[in-house]
């Protein structure tokens, strides 16, 4: 079978995957799907869609992944935004943060901020 014959139209590929064809065109102009514009109608390789699924798989798994929260950097930021008036959209943010520590690293960040809450009045820890 040669690499023309293998070209699918959108239409066949939103079939195999269960989607509107919509769908699919709105993918090519966005450039998420590869694909070659022969005359009106788009075509498709079949390693292109597999292609894409596996970003969507890669995009699915680093969702899933917990977050990396830097402690140091997190605590110097709260650090500046002590010196600042606090804005409460920016509270709802910091909650957030907060909630992805484990007790570790919330005991730790503790132990930063008072330190540099002493080092910022002239007074040992």
């Amino acid at each position: 079978m040669s690499d023309v014959d293998r070209l699918q139209t959108p239409v066949q590929v939103a079939r195999r995957l269960g989607v509107r064809p919509s769908l699919i065109v709105r993918l090519i102009r966005r450039r998420d799907l590869a694909a070659v514009k022969i005359g009106r109608v788009w075509r498709i390789e079949p390693n292109a869609v597999a292609a894409y699924i596996e970003t969507r798989r890669q995009d699915a798994r680093e969702l899933d992944a917990p977050p990396v929260v830097d402690d140091r950097q997190l605590a110097l930021d709260l650090d500046e935004l002590a010196a600042e008036p606090i804005d409460p959209r920016g509270l709802d943010a910091l909650r957030t943060a907060l909630d992805g520590l484990d007790d570790d690293a919330r005991a730790r960040l503790r132990s930063d901020l008072q330190n540099a809450a002493a080092a910022a009045k002239g007074t040992p820890s």
